[in-house]
């Protein structure tokens, strides 16, 4: 605006010609008011102009540190997103590792197991959700690039209006050219200020300037963080592949696992048998070397009867009638009769045999011995042997012990083999007595029962055969 358009517009466009009808002395009176006016008018746009470059400055120092915090905040996410790839490769990694170096783990006590390390490092990235934070960083940068593009437009309209008050200290250096020819003073002052502006635009023009690099600064900042943000999501859609393997491994390990504690459940099982048939093998063991030290007394039995029957060869006969006091209460009795026969004394053995009694014959046909060997030996330790050996085969408290003894009568016997000194004649005749009213009460007519219901044919046979 020119000075003749400013004094126009000062007196309602008639100020201009105004000025022409008047002389000399009140046209420069009348130039010099509009002169102060307008050196008022362009102090207060100067004021106005210093207030909004200290408001923009103010406003711009706000912004700046508000992107700063965000682009803190920002690249802080971008490391730790990055950290934790990182994270995650190098697990993978050492997971796949280990299990190339170990493909079947063995569990030990106090230790955690892959199968559990895996299912734990499964849960710790299944609490993560990988999209969600990929999506929420999208939306953040956006709304970052979105406010650096509002920013941009308020930059643009403070150089519009950096440009527009540039073209009014233009249109006033032409008012204070125009006027200098008037006052010389005056535009002097004038220039002074009009140097003052253009310093002061100069200096926002390089303010200007510098955001208009900082705010291109920050554009290529956020462009390198959509490529990482690129880079971030294509590693992530790998990692979610390799984690998808790592599962379906993780199920063939567990699946592994599952078969391996069936093995051991079946072993467990395999075990406890093999356990029950060694208990079982110890008791036959055991039974059988009861029966190998009862054979081993009867074979001492057998060899002091032998050396006692070849001693007392020539009075045999007359040991025999006198071999068992027992015998001589059933001297006429069939069953006493039957004992006596070897081939009748064979069929009731076997009878007894079927009937479970056959001890009951055994222990009469063992005390008949003693007595015999006790009339042909004199060496005491010899018949205690063998009479302790009689006690605990049949008067014993095992599974063996013949029933039809009473307990009085097992007690007698039992002081008796107690006492080293003591006399042995006679120590079983109780004993024997019940074991013979026992077989001729019970397995006698049993035997005889049943040997007469068989028929005639079998007993002729039977007959012809003894």
């Amino acid at each position: 605006m020119c000075i003749r358009d400013s004094i126009n517009a000062e007196y309602g466009g008639q100020g201009w010609a105004m000025a022409a009808g008047m002389g000399s002395g009140e046209k420069l009176a009348f130039l010099k008011q509009a002169y102060k006016k307008l050196e008022r008018d362009s102090t207060a746009r100067e004021s106005e102009l210093l207030s909004i470059q200290s408001e923009m400055t103010e406003q711009h120092e706000r912004e700046r540190n508000s992107f700063q915090l965000q682009k803190g905040e920002l690249e802080e996410e971008l490391r730790n997103s990055e950290n934790l790839w990182r994270t995650i490769k190098e697990e993978n990694a050492s997971l796949k590792e280990q299990m190339e170096k170990s493909p079947a783990p063995v569990e030990k006590p106090g230790e955690v197991s892959v199968g559990d390390r895996m299912g734990n490092f499964f849960k710790n990235i299944g609490r993560v959700d990988w999209e969600k934070e990929c999506a929420a960083l999208r939306e953040r940068l956006e709304q970052a690039q979105g406010e650096l593009s509002d920013r941009n437009q308020a930059y643009e309209q403070l150089e519009a209006t950096l440009t527009a008050q540039e073209a009014e200290v233009v249109q006033a250096r032409l008012a204070l050219e125009g006027l200098s020819q008037m006052d010389t003073k005056q535009s002097s002052a004038l220039q002074v200020q009009l140097s003052v502006l253009e310093g002061t635009h100069d200096e926002l023009k390089e303010q200007l300037d510098a955001k208009v690099a900082e705010l291109e600064r920050c554009r290529e900042h956020l462009e390198s963080s959509k490529k990482r943000e690129e880079r971030l999501k294509e590693d992530y859609g790998e990692e979610k592949q390799k984690n998808a393997g790592l599962r379906s491994e993780r199920q063939e390990l567990f699946q592994k696992k599952s078969e391996a504690e069936e093995s051991v459940a079946l072993l467990t099982t395999g075990r406890a048998e093999l356990v029950t048939k060694l208990e079982t093998e110890t008791r036959v063991r055991e039974g059988l070397m009861k029966e190998y030290a009862e054979a081993q007394a009867e074979m001492a039995l057998l060899k002091a009867k032998n050396e006692a029957l070849e001693a007392m060869a020539g009075t045999k006969q007359g040991s025999r009638a006198s071999a068992g006091l027992a015998d001589s209460n059933f001297g006429g009795s069939e069953l006493y009769l039957l004992l006596q026969d070897s081939n009748q004394l064979a069929e009731l053995r076997e009878f007894a045999r079927q009937e479970g009694a056959e001890k009951y014959l055994m222990f009469w046909q063992d005390v008949k011995d003693f007595s015999e060997l006790s009339e042909a030996v004199d060496d005491l330790e010899v018949l205690h042997q063998t009479a302790e050996v009689i006690y605990s085969k049949y008067l014993g408290r095992g599974e063996g012990g013949l029933t039809a003894v009473p307990d009085r009568i097992r007690e007698e016997v039992r002081s008796k083999c107690n006492d080293p000194q003591g006399s042995l004649g006679g120590m079983f005749f109780n004993a024997q007595s019940h074991v013979l009213e026992f077989l001729e009460a019970e397995l006698y007519p049993q035997f005889k029962s049943a040997k007469n219901s068989k028929p005639r044919s079998r007993r002729k046979k039977q007959g012809s055969s003894r």
